[in-house]
């Protein structure tokens, strides 16, 4: 190039350009920036919660082991007393049955088989009431490792990123090198327009995903944010 006014117009343009480019791919890892920092608080939200909620449903089974065992109050002791005392009388007619002691075997409880029912099925109420907790921790879990997981498989989001802009890098790179090599005879308007082009559309066929190639387009009008890599 010979006038040295279309080569310092060149110069600039491809300055320009490559200040314009390098912009982009600062802002695509920004992106990269956000997401990782997106992955990290859902997960460490979730974690948080599955704490939480374990902790939770812990002392309500602890709370209500003490009200049912350790530490019943008048009517759970008089319910699991009556209870056992049904089971008692089960196992005492089975026995005399099996020793051929028909009298006791049959022995009529039927005045207290409606209340002994009644019984089992409050204490049976209760007793679900606190599966019930424990199905709901296991439903929780479930939904909060559902959700750590969702996040972390942006891991492979953020790959692609990091490596989309390395590549870009070094599509420019290779194109400044050839460009500057041999600088007195391939720096010329042509070649620096050859350069953009080609760079501008490795890159843009190189995303793979839409708000990559938007943010590339925004920055460069020219460029068809449609094109995706072949």
């Amino acid at each position: 190039m010979t006038n040295p006014r279309e080569s310092l117009n060149v110069i600039m343009e491809l300055v320009a350009f490559v200040t314009r480019y390098y912009q982009v791919l600062g802002k695509q890892l920004v992106a990269s920036q956000q997401t990782m920092a997106e992955t990290v608080h859902t997960v460490m939200d979730a974690i948080h919660k599955l704490s939480d909620t374990t902790e939770a449903r812990k002392k309500e089974a602890e709370q209500a082991l003490e009200q049912t065992y350790l530490n019943p109050d008048a009517a759970t002791t008089d319910l699991v007393s009556s209870i056992q005392s049904s089971v008692d009388d089960v196992f005492e007619q089975a026995t005399a049955s099996m020793n051929g002691n028909s009298q006791v075997a049959l022995a009529p409880r039927a005045a207290s088989s409606t209340e002994d029912s009644d019984r089992l099925r409050r204490f049976g109420g209760q007793f679900s009431k606190h599966m019930e907790s424990l199905s709901t921790l296991d439903d929780s879990v479930k939904s909060m490792l559902f959700s750590m997981m969702g996040a972390l498989s942006s891991d492979d989001v953020i790959h692609q990123r990091l490596e989309h802009v390395a590549m870009a890098i070094a599509a420019a790179n290779v194109g400044l090198n050839y460009l500057l090599v041999d600088f007195d005879k391939r720096f010329t308007p042509e070649n620096v327009s050859k350069f953009k082009s080609d760079l501008l559309g490795y890159t843009m066929r190189s995303y793979t995903m839409e708000d990559e190639r938007e943010l590339f387009a925004a920055a460069f009008p020219t460029v068809d944010p449609a094109r995706k890599a072949g």
